[in-house]
C-alpha cells in the first residue's frame, strides 16, 4: 500500500463560493503523492456537490459527511482518524495554499527532521475589483530555521507569541494522531495548537508563506 507523503484535512461547511479555489490549490500541488480528506459538516448549500464533482476527477480526494452539523473540531478529528499520510496539514475550506507548498514543506520537515514544521500565512481580503494582501503572520519570538525542543527546554520558547492556527504547521501523523480537537466549540485550534506545541519532541519555523487566509465575514474568525 502506498503511503501518501501528506494528508490534507479540510473541514467543509457552506463554502460553495470559495471551495473550488481551495480544492484547485490542493489538487494542483507539484507534490502529487498526497491525499485530500474532505469532511462535509452537513452543508446546506452546494458544497457537497462540489466535493463529489472534484472527487470524480481526482481519486486522491476522500469525502466523509456528517449527518448533523458538529463544527470544525469534530470534522478535523474525523480527518485525523482516517488519514494515512506521513504528515498532516489542516486547511480551511475558504482559504487556499501555494501550489508548491506541499513539496517545499515536505522537503523542509525531512531536512530538519522535526515532529512539527511551522510557517507563515498571508491574510487577504477580497473585493469585486481585486484581492488585497497583508503582511505574513509570523511566529513572533521564534528564530528562523532553529530546532526547538519543547519537552526539554521549554523556557526558551515564548509560547504566548506563537500562532495558534492549525493551518500554519505540518506535523508527523504518528505524533498528531495522539491528540484530538475539542468538539462542538468555536476556535477549537486555540488550545489544540498550544498543547501540541508543548508536546512535540521538536519543531522548527521557516519563513515561507505557504498559506493564504481569506478574511471572510461569514467565517468563525
Amino acid at each position: 500500500m502506498n503511503i501518501p507523503k501528506i494528508s490534507i484535512i479540510i473541514p467543509v461547511y457552506n463554502v460553495e463560493k470559495y471551495l473550488a479555489e481551495c480544492l484547485d490549490s490542493c489538487v494542483n500541488q507539484t507534490l502529487k503523492d498526497i491525499e485530500i480528506i474532505c469532511v462535509d459538516d452537513c452543508s446546506t448549500d452546494n458544497s457537497y456537490t462540489t466535493l463529489k464533482d472534484y472527487q470524480q476527477k481526482d481519486s486522491r480526494i476522500k469525502i466523509f459527511r456528517h449527518e448533523e452539523n458538529k463544527k470544525q473540531g469534530t470534522a478535523r478529528n474525523k480527518g485525523l482518524e482516517v488519514a494515512t499520510g506521513k504528515y498532516i496539514w489542516f486547511i480551511d475550506s475558504d482559504d487556499y495554499i501555494d501550489t508548491k507548498a506541499c513539496q517545499i514543506l515536505y522537503d523542509a520537515i525531512k531536512k530538519f527532521n522535526v515532529d512539527m514544521l511551522c510557517f507563515t500565512a498571508v491574510q487577504f481580503t477580497e473585493t469585486e475589483e481585486n484581492q488585497m494582501f497583508s503582511y505574513p503572520q509570523y511566529f513572533q519570538g521564534v528564530q528562523i530555521n532553529k530546532i526547538y525542543h519543547p519537552k526539554t527546554n521549554w523556557k526558551e520558547i515564548k509560547f504566548y507569541n506563537l500562532n495558534v492556527s492549525s493551518c500554519t504547521y505540518l506535523t508527523k501523523r504518528s505524533v498528531v494522531q495522539n491528540f484530538r480537537f475539542r468538539e462542538r466549540v468555536w476556535h477549537e485550534d486555540t488550545d489544540f495548537t498550544a498543547i501540541l506545541l508543548a508536546s512535540v519532541d521538536s519543531f522548527c519555523f521557516i519563513p515561507y508563506s505557504a498559506y493564504f487566509r481569506r478574511i471572510n465575514p461569514t467565517s468563525t474568525t
